[in-house]
């Protein structure tokens, strides 16, 4: 005779187990709400709040320097130029080297500042140099309601 002991007890501990409807295995846990907001740095949240309602642009390679009102170091993402009604975006080939706590230095020029421009970083507080780095093109947003 088999010692049945072990099979009755797993029938019995199946038994007694709640069951778990297969539609409630796909409710959203506050765990997987998170993960999924967790997706996006800290950076690419900032640059999605800065550019929501906005119209993305073609590309441009060179921006003007007149009528530039800001420039934002998105940390370790992009750089934001601000024209009033349109932001440019630049994001560049090595933006781990962007760093909230650098400015950009750029050469005066005659032209524009374009991206095959080579810019220098430095630390705000001491103005020592923290790099070099090539920005990428400058993609435009113009917020929707100046859309004509």
């Amino acid at each position: 005779m088999t010692n049945s002991y072990p099979a009755v007890i797993a029938a019995f501990a199946l038994a007694l187990s709640p069951a778990i409807p297969a539609a409630a295995q796909d409710v959203p846990t506050q765990g997987n709400l998170l993960e999924e907001q967790s997706l996006l740095t800290e950076g690419e949240e900032r640059l999605v709040r800065l550019t929501e309602n906005r119209v993305e642009g073609e590309p441009q390679t060179c921006l003007p320097r007149r009528g530039l009102r800001n420039m934002t170091i998105i940390e370790d993402t992009a750089v934001v130029f601000d024209y009033g009604s349109t932001i440019y975006v630049s994001y560049p080939a090595q933006p781990e080297l962007l760093s909230k706590r650098d400015r950009l230095v750029t050469r005066r020029s005659f032209g524009g500042l374009c991206s095959n421009h080579l810019i220098r970083t430095e630390d705000r507080s001491s103005g020592h140099p923290t790099g070099n780095l090539f920005l990428g093109d400058f993609i435009p947003f113009t917020r929707a309601s100046d859309e004509g």
